[in-house]
């Protein structure tokens, strides 16, 4: 005998969403995400056409790509690094469409094929090509979840609520508000530990060196690939390198070269007025703030203690024979995203978009295969919810007590990481 409640009308929408959800449940997934992460645009004061003009230019940070695409397609790529130049430019209101806050400028912080890359959005009105390009950032975010379901141990119906929930993720929300490229990240790092997994070292080089236009954040996993001999991957990573170095060329020697220049000034970007220290989420940034008003020489004796100490967790953690196939390196790529963010010497709030990978990964894919040393297992997935819920919080938290609690959130769940790692070596599969 049926239910009473079978063909209810209330019901049977939610039934047949259930059935949906279980019988497709990564396009559910998207397309939840999808209207989710929409309607967080949409409400952005950054997309409004009624947009405040003292807090910052219409689209967010975009309009530093628009230009920077602008300067190369009109032939104008030697002063592409040229700040009067490049300040003036963003704040024509005949050129962008609009004006805003005259004393803000975003400076041209990326290598020449980056913006190379980027230079047909420029054919857009400002306004039209920022609105493409939050619906770029918007579907790398997609795309890194559908992946992402086709490679983890768990049934993704399990973890289709997921990726709507990271929402409630304050680095993502303020990513896709302010149209940055953590999304494009997130989706880069995720993308080469798939393809580690299912064997194709190659690929997966190729599509890491497309971390070049963030090289700060490539440095650490490059040397542990070299270290450990994964040569077919540092093959594939330098055939991506090469071609960017000769689209760069392309673009204007004279961009490269400036480029470089600006690349030795990195470690002092930091100092640049206006630059919020309680939204930097490294060691160098972490001591800047600490340690405020100490000289200069001592800031960067603490960070490079850090950052040594770092280094020495992860060396500690990938000691052995490195086997994507295995469970272990589930841990180890985790630990190598985190310490990635962490040796870096630029890294704001929404570069943390990042850690959703670990967390996926730690979270579901760890979890579900570990057997054997299951309550670790378990605490290290505790430990990585702490990390996002202090993360959403932390900015808040530096500009009270002047400690940015993200940074040593991180190293604890990098040290456990070290620690699982060593104490499952016999259970390795």
């Amino acid at each position: 005998m049926s239910s009473p409640n079978a063909h209810s009308p209330a019901v049977a929408p939610l039934s047949r969403a259930a059935c949906a959800l279980r019988r497709h449940p990564t396009a559910c997934a998207a397309a939840a995400a999808l209207i989710v992460f929409a309607l967080v645009d949409c409400a952005s004061p950054n997309f409004r056409p009624d947009f405040d003009p003292s807090l910052g230019p219409y689209g967010g940070d975009f309009l530093q790509e628009w230009i920077g695409g602008y300067i190369v397609r009109t032939g104008q790529a030697g002063r592409l690094y040229d700040e009067p130049f490049v300040r003036r430019l963003q704040h024509d209101a005949s050129l962008i469409g609009f004006e805003w806050n005259e004393d803000r400028y975003l400076p041209m912080v990326y290598p020449p094929f980056y913006y190379a890359a980027v230079s047909p959005l420029s054919l857009l009105p400002m306004p039209a090509a920022a609105l493409a390009w939050a619906a770029i950032v918007l579907l790398f975010l997609i795309a890194t979840q559908v992946l992402l379901a086709r490679t983890l141990a768990a049934p993704a119906w399990r973890t289709a609520w997921l990726w709507p929930c990271a929402v409630l993720f304050t680095p993502l929300l303020e990513n896709l508000t302010s149209n940055q490229k953590a999304t494009v990240l997130l989706f880069l790092f995720a993308a080469t530990y798939v393809l580690l997994r299912r064997g194709r070292s190659f690929a997966a080089g190729a599509v890491f060196g497309l971390l070049a236009f963030k090289p700060q954040l490539a440095i650490l996993i490059g040397a542990a690939m070299v270290w450990k001999r994964q040569w077919r991957f540092v093959l594939g990573a330098a055939a991506t390198v090469l071609a960017l170095v000769l689209i760069s060329f392309g673009v204007g020697i004279d961009a490269c070269r400036d480029y470089l220049a600006f690349s030795t000034r990195t470690a002092d970007y930091l100092q640049t007025a206006g630059y919020d220290l309680a939204k930097s989420h490294c060691w160098y940034g972490f001591f800047h703030l600490a340690l405020a008003g100490a000289s200069d020489a001592a800031i960067r004796w603490a960070s490079l203690v850090a950052v040594a100490a770092t280094v020495g967790v992860v060396v500690w953690m990938m000691s052995g024979p490195l086997r994507p196939k295995s469970n272990r390196f589930v841990a180890q790529y985790s630990g190598l995203v985190v310490a990635s963010l962490l040796v870096s010497p630029h890294l704001l709030t929404y570069d943390l978009t990042v850690l959703l990978l670990p967390a996926v990964l730690l979270g579901v894919e760890l979890a579900t295969q570990e057997k054997t040393h299951a309550p670790i297992a378990r605490r290290l997935v505790a430990a990585v919810v702490v990390l996002l819920l202090v993360c959403n919080v932390s900015t808040a938290l530096a500009r009270a007590c002047g400690i940015q609690w993200s940074v040593p959130a991180m190293f604890g769940l990098l040290a456990g990481l070290a620690a699982w790692r060593r104490s499952g070596r016999k259970s390795e599969t």
